[in-house]
């Protein structure tokens, strides 16, 4: 029992210990407690009160003047706690006096409440005397301002419209609209725009056509830099009319060589001429023609947007001059363009080859063969692309020929060879034909020969033999030189009937002990005693033995036999 009456009071001495801390630990709407009077802040409000303070961007305090930066102090009705809500400013540290200490607030933000003073030595919450706080400025983005700039200019052949008062009317987000008339030098700015799509109209002038006819969007990009504008240009143009004064258009074509040089040339060039209608849309109004090297003018046209534009340039030509090129006819004015064309050298022909595939035949039998009936396919090739150009059989001159080639390379195929042995592999005779490999009739001659096939001769010789035998001809029948000495010697000393002993039995023989009584060949035959003579060309190191199976062993059966006999009738004498 006096030991649990110890543990409680060790537990009450330690949350008495816990309950004198607690109070002093700064939480995060707590604050922390300290004794005396606060001092270092930047504001001060005292005696406390209920108000709402102004400040500059800078963070100063200004007196009599509204701004985005505030923050509004409200005390409550017993002037114990303190609250407060502001904009573009946060609170950094606020010190709440009262009694005979402060509690200090840090990082407050923008708008908090329930703020006092520490409790007095009664334990009471004491009223606030004054309070002091330091400030953050929070300076907002400033939105994103952007503007439109209209750039006005009159096509007029007798400068009657002017591009300063002309009425434009531009619609945008939010509700935003707003009309401006043109300066003198025909501008108008729309500005402190926002992000967004704006559509831009005219006030068209009688008369006139309008380059945006009954609207214009106009984008401003939210990721755009600063100071973005939009720049429009928009051009009035006099619709004409029968009283306007008439303009011409003079076309001058031009023909030269490649060295830039203006040739004589009677070919005839076609040009189409456009003008640009109400609609903003080219619409044809005549076409000419023109020999080359002269000119031709059109005229009557009234005043506007005139398109040249050559078509069907004839073969053999380049235009190196621009094409469908614009033109202004104002009041009595002449606009001149120039189209040169390059006349091309003529190209020479493509080089064309031919391949001569010419037949022979080898027959033992037949010393005039016939050479017709071998097919051959050509394919041209290009890396393992094989293309097909045609196929060729021979006639009774055994020549095909492939013709209209262009240089590259080929390969040669033989279709049918029934009773003759093939003349070339069957992968194809792969073949280059160009400049150097033709001869000055750009002819390349291939000669492939086949052997007539019998199956009653044996190894019927190829070309590819008869190349092997040309480096070692065959002896001649007249030639009375005996063959070498060694192969006559090996002839006459084994007979035609024994075949060869291989060398490995002379080394079986070696390998037996000379004390063995007898040596028996493992063979149904009986080697002759001429057969000694091969023993002894073997190399004198090699130890001989004796001969054995020189002597019939029904010899030896028969002598047996007659000992026994012997035997038998002396004992039965006994």
């Amino acid at each position: 029992m006096k030991k649990y009456s110890k543990l409680f009071i060790v537990f009450l001495l330690v949350l008495s210990l816990a309950v004198s801390i607690i109070p002093n630990i700064s939480f995060a709407d707590s604050g922390t407690d300290y004794p005396g009077n606060d001092s270092g802040f930047d504001f001060k409000i005292d005696p406390p009160e209920s108000t709402i303070i102004y400040f500059d961007k800078d963070g100063n305090k200004i007196h009599d003047t509204n701004s985005i930066y505030w923050i509004e102090f409200t005390l409550s009705d017993d002037g114990k706690y303190l609250s407060f809500e502001a904009n573009n400013v946060s609170i950094d540290a606020l010190a709440v006096k009262g009694g005979n200490g402060y509690r200090l607030y840090e990082n407050l933000g923008s708008s908090r409440s329930g703020f006092r003073s520490p409790d007095n030595n009664g334990g009471n919450i004491p009223e606030i005397s004054h309070y002091s706080f330091n400030i953050i400025i929070d300076i907002p983005e400033e939105p994103w301002i952007g503007k439109v700039r209209v750039i006005k200019t009159v096509t007029d052949p007798n400068n009657i419209q002017s591009p300063e008062g002309i009425s434009f009317t531009l619609i945008g987000p939010n509700g935003y609209e707003k009309t401006k008339e043109t300066d003198d030098e025909g501008i108008i700015e729309f500005t402190e725009l926002e992000e967004g799509q704006y559509t831009l109209t005219e006030d068209i002038p009688d008369g006139y056509l309008s380059s945006i006819g009954n609207g214009k969007t106009i984008i401003l990009p939210d990721d755009a830099d600063e100071d973005y504008i939009a720049e429009i240009e928009v051009e009035n143009r006099k619709i004409p009319d029968e009283s306007d004064p008439k303009g011409k258009i003079t076309i001058k074509k031009l023909v030269i060589d490649p060295e830039d040089n203006i040739i004589e040339d009677g070919t005839e060039f076609e040009f189409e001429i456009y003008i640009l209608n109400e609609s903003e849309a080219w619409t044809l109004l005549d076409t000419v023609t023109i020999v080359g090297n002269s000119s031709v003018t059109v005229d009557g046209l009234n005043p506007g947007e005139y398109m040249i534009k050559e078509i069907d340039i004839p073969n053999g030509y380049t235009l190196t001059s621009d094409n469908n090129l614009e033109v202004s006819i104002l009041e009595d004015v002449e606009a001149n363009v120039d189209f040169t064309n390059q006349k091309d050298n003529e190209t020479p022909p493509k080089w064309k080859g031919t391949i001569e595939v010419i037949k022979n035949v080898v027959d033992t039998r037949n010393a005039t063969p016939g050479l017709s009936g071998f097919a051959f396919r050509l394919y041209k090739t290009n890396e393992s692309i094989e293309e097909f150009i045609s196929e060729q059989t021979t006639g009774s001159t055994g020549i095909v020929f492939f013709s209209d080639l262009g240089e590259g390379f080929y390969k040669l195929y033989e279709l049918d060879r029934a009773g003759y042995i093939k003349g070339m592999s069957n992968s194809g005779l792969s073949l280059v034909l160009n400049r150097e490999t033709t001869n000055e009739d750009r002819l390349l001659k291939v000669n492939i020969t086949n052997i007539a096939d019998y199956p009653d001769e044996e190894n019927p010789e190829t070309p590819e033999e008869d190349d092997d035998d040309d480096d070692n001809p065959p002896p001649d029948e007249d030639d009375d030189t005996p063959p070498p000495d060694e192969e006559e010697t090996i002839e006459e000393e084994i007979p035609e009937a024994i075949p060869e002993t291989p060398e490995e039995e002379v080394i079986i023989e070696e390998e037996i002990p000379e004390a063995a009584p007898e040596i028996k060949i493992e063979s149904e035959e009986i080697l002759p005693e001429e057969e000694i003579e091969i023993v002894e060309s073997v190399p004198l190191a090699a130890p001989s033995l004796p001969a054995t199976g020189t002597t019939s062993e029904y010899i030896f059966y028969g002598f047996g036999g007659l000992l026994l006999a012997i035997g038998q009738f002396i004992r039965r004498k006994k």
